[in-house]
């Protein structure tokens, strides 16, 4: 699956349609100017008022006031049939002093890049899961565009065990080799066969991998094996 659009849907009572439109040509720009060259994946995003009709063939970034999934601030899954979402939770992200906009974008780039959740990389008997904004999702690393920040992500090379530099946009110093953690990142990771956990920096959780429950997406997406 390909996803090739993606819809702002705004539910939450805490922003008003014309806050979340204004970070639409932030997140294109991110996406066409800096993610796409790495990458070769790209959407087009667009805002899409209470009560419109979304597109068709169309994935939805629903941003609510607090996050359906237990201890998220956000998260993307499947829908029953199969179809990309992403949620993001603006109210537990202002509540713990987070960027809603730096959720956003961080939901949107994993989602282009595994739609389905489910691609993996193995690498010496550990299976690493295909996430490119965990390793440096710390607010810290986000970067500007069009004046809101955006995430930072990780490059191809950073999947590869014999990739070379650049690992990530923007560069971080601490991401340096394959499969690096800045500090406050993570990313999931078994033995091959084994039971998914979550690799922090330096074995402690950042401030938003430290939000992420047992029953939080990632956790689900690591019971499907």
């Amino acid at each position: 699956m390909i996803v090739s659009k993606v819809c702002l849907v705004r539910e939450t009572t805490i922003l008003t349609d014309a806050l979340v439109q204004a970070i639409v040509p932030a997140l294109q720009t991110q996406i066409d100017r800096d993610f796409y060259p790495v990458w070769n994946l790209r959407a087009d995003v667009s805002f899409v008022p209470p009560g419109q009709m979304i597109p068709g063939g169309a994935c939805q970034a629903i941003l609510v006031d607090t996050s359906p999934d237990v201890g998220a601030l956000g998260f993307h899954d499947t829908t029953d049939d199969g179809w990309p979402i992403a949620y993001v939770a603006v109210g537990d992200c202002l509540r713990d002093g987070l960027s809603w906009p730096v959720t956003v974008s961080h939901e949107i780039l994993e989602m282009i890049c595994d739609p389905e959740i489910t691609k993996t990389v193995i690498v010496n008997g550990e299976e690493f899961a295909f996430e490119v904004a965990d390793s440096p999702e710390d607010d810290s690393y986000a970067y500007p565009v069009l004046g809101h920040h955006v995430t930072a992500f990780v490059f191809p090379s950073w999947f590869d065990p014999n990739g070379q530099a650049p690992y990530s946009y923007p560069p971080i110093p601490e991401i340096n080799k394959p499969f690096a953690l800045a500090p406050g990142g993570y990313i999931g990771v078994r033995p091959v066969g084994g039971t998914w956990s979550q690799r922090f920096a330096d074995a402690i959780p950042g401030p938003r991998a430290g939000h992420k429950a047992p029953s939080s997406r990632t956790m689900r997406r690591f019971s499907r094996g």
